[in-house]
């Protein structure tokens, strides 16, 4: 059986299952769309609040993310200053990064140092 949820619906999920401080109302409302736009009708999403708190992290700031993968961070860094891009953007070359519209970020876990995708 498969139930399509509301915004508020999934904010909801996290609070049953007291995991509703692991994300920022607007860290939740980005996900939701996130998800929401990975889904087709072929392979609904299915709803896991805890493998989401495992699987996504969310820094408001990139020094906060330096003082988890301070490693990754320093690559991001350098290629950024070399190109001019910024190092949020360089970061998505090791993992997804979904921004969080004034208010920070998501990184998808685990993160490696292996590029994805082209360089």
């Amino acid at each position: 059986m498969i139930q399509s949820i509301s915004k508020q619906e999934f904010q909801d999920a996290f609070t049953l299952a007291g995991k509703r401080n692991h994300f920022s109302t607007e860290a939740l409302n980005t996900l939701f769309d996130y998800l929401k736009e990975q889904e087709n009708e072929d392979t609904p999403y299915i709803l896991d609040v805890i493998a989401l708190c495992e699987d996504f992290k969310e820094y408001r700031y990139w020094n906060n993310f330096k003082a988890d993968y301070p490693v990754i961070a320093e690559k991001c860094d350098k290629r950024s200053y070399r190109i001019g891009t910024s190092a949020i953007e360089e970061l998505e070359r090791f993992t997804a990064v979904i921004d969080i519209p004034n208010s920070g970020f998501l990184v998808s876990l685990p993160i490696t140092t292996k590029r994805q995708g082209k360089s």
